[in-house]
């Protein structure tokens, strides 16, 4: 029967260190991940960003450039009364 005290003693006391391990520990782990994913972000929007208008820029060089195509003859359809 002691060592069935003894053993929810340990485990009681175990459980208790856990709670106050993660109650100091889990708040410094987030505030770094949630840091590093932001970092990350800032990372992808930064390269997009700087893609994007450099891609802008060379289809409107291309669209500029572009020689005229002749689509077809304009019809004016009248109106009836």
């Amino acid at each position: 029967m002691s060592n069935f005290i003894e053993f929810i003693l340990y485990a009681f006391v175990a459980l208790w260190l856990l709670t106050l391990l993660f109650r100091w520990l889990f708040p410094f782990l987030l505030s770094n991940f949630i840091k590093y994913l932001q970092e990350k972000a800032l990372e992808q929007q930064t390269a997009y960003s700087e893609n994007s208008y450099s891609s802008t820029d060379k289809q409107r060089k291309k669209v500029f450039n572009a020689p005229k195509e002749k689509v077809g003859q304009y019809v004016d359809f009248e109106e009836i009364d």
